[in-house]
């Protein structure tokens, strides 16, 4: 006999045809209205924030409970990326809550801005992810100076925008090299000192792009997949070894990579400030979360492509 509900899944998802385009339509914009008022929900809140005493950082850090706050506290942190957008931020929030900051940068001169601009906290190194040598001197040099690394934030990264033929065969390696090796470098160089003294964490900022690729980003989309998975697989073995690593996947942050990109934030992807993502960020390592993934719609848009991956394409199409 027939259960009553495979009869009706029957019915309703072999649609073929106007059938299924029909169907799908319907499927994608009714989604699109769920994540109009997810972003309503979430946006406004933001901007009550920021209203309050125009700042939203000073509200996102001081939602953090205690805990969070003596997790940094004393501690020593090395952000890749560190002198500019989300690293950036980091860097200013972990020091504001007392741990000492490397910020580390292929622009050094910026780097080293912000690591004034911050305190006696921070210092300013300079590195280049995508030459493993360069990584490797940059953890030789930190070691000479403090005890323990223990945490490191892989925030460097570069965007490539474009049609697939149009892109070239150097474009893919610079994009592979910072998004992807760079990663791997870092993350490994960190992993052997973390092996050695016994515990560490290491959290890679990747992007939502490696939850639900984008047309006309295919360097980029590719790239922070394969971070998105080199780092579930280290975390599988650091577990073993007392070392927690983590990646994040935001959607549209407000960092000069966004507000330089040719395709821009829409009304279902609007950007958020980086002083937010930051608050998120720091709270996933909190809770030493695997997967960090903001704002909601790009939680949204993660689990439709888990639950049908055929309206995720449609839906990619569409926007």
């Amino acid at each position: 006999m027939t259960d009553p509900k495979s009869k009706i899944l029957a019915k309703v998802f072999p649609l073929r045809g106007v059938g299924s385009r029909v169907f799908g339509s319907i499927c994608v914009r009714a989604f699109l209205l769920f994540v109009k008022l997810l972003n309503r929900l979430e946006f406004d809140r933001e901007a009550d924030m920021s209203a309050l005493d125009g700042s939203i950082a000073v509200h996102a850090h001081n939602s953090l409970s205690k805990k969070y706050k003596d997790q940094y506290s004393g501690k020593t942190v090395v952000v890749t990326g560190g002198g500019s957008g989300i690293g950036a931020e980091l860097s200013r929030a972990f020091s504001a809550y007392g741990a000492t900051v490397v910020i580390a940068d292929r622009d050094l001169a910026k780097a080293s801005d912000l690591a004034r601009e911050i305190g006696p906290l921070a210092c300013a190194e300079v590195v280049d992810v995508a030459d493993p040598a360069s990584v490797q001197s940059l953890f030789d040099r930190c070691r000479s100076h403090v005890k323990t690394i223990d945490l490191v934030v892989n925030s460097a990264g570069v965007l490539m925008q474009g049609a697939a033929e149009s892109i070239s065969d150097k474009d893919w390696a610079r994009v592979i090299g910072v998004n992807l090796l760079g990663t791997i470098y870092v993350s490994m160089a960190a992993y052997r000192e973390m092996t050695k003294q016994g515990h560490g964490q290491i959290v890679n900022i990747a992007s939502g792009s490696a939850l639900n690729a984008p047309p006309f980003q295919l360097p980029y989309a590719s790239s922070k997949y394969g971070a998105f998975g080199f780092t579930l697989g280290l975390r599988a073995e650091g577990a073993r070894r007392n070392i927690h690593v983590s990646v994040v996947c935001p959607g549209n942050i407000a960092t000069p990579m966004v507000s330089l990109a040719s395709s821009k934030p829409s009304d279902i992807t609007p950007t958020m400030s980086v002083q937010s993502a930051v608050a998120k960020i720091l709270k996933g390592i909190g809770d030493n979360r695997g997967i960090i993934v903001f704002p909601r719609y790009q939680r949204a848009f993660w689990y439709l492509e888990r639950f049908s991956p055929r309206l995720g394409a449609r839906l990619r199409r569409s926007l």
